[in-house]
Order: C-alpha cells, then structure tokens, then sequence
C-alpha cells in the first residue's frame, strides 16, 4: 500500500487584505479630506471615525469568514 504525500492548501489572503486597506483608505481618507487648514469635504467629526470602525469591522468578518473556509477545506477528508 502506497502512502501519497499530503496535499499543502494556500489561503487566499488577497480579500483579507483588500477589506483592511479599503477601511483604512476610507476611514482615514475621509479624515484627511475633511480636517485641515482647507478641508475638500465639509464632514461631522465623528463621520471619519464611524467609518473606519465599520470598515475595521466588515474586514474582520471577512477575515473570519475566510479563515473559517479555509479551516473547513483543510480538515475535509
């Protein structure tokens, strides 16, 4: 009986790392855009920090919704 050699699986980290940026962009992006001696966009201040944290918060569950696939691909038999 032979024995075949594990298969090694890569995680596709590409949409954990798309949803962290894209909250950093707009969380911080809107701040700089909106303080500053000539602000581009005229915003409330907690508008930038409410939108980072929902951005920081959407790339954390994507982040667990891909590790919790990837964990389930890996443990299929």
């Amino acid at each position: 009986m032979s024995v075949s050699p594990p298969v090694r699986k890569v995680l596709d980290n590409r949409p954990i790392y798309l949803s962290f940026g894209l909250a950093w962009l707009v969380g911080h992006g809107t701040f700089a855009l909106s303080h500053g001696p000539n602000p581009l966009l005229d915003l409330p201040g907690f508008v930038p920090t409410a939108l980072l944290g929902v951005g920081l918060l959407a790339a954390m569950i994507v982040t667990t919704v891909v590790s919790l696939r990837a964990q389930r691909s890996a443990t299929k038999g």
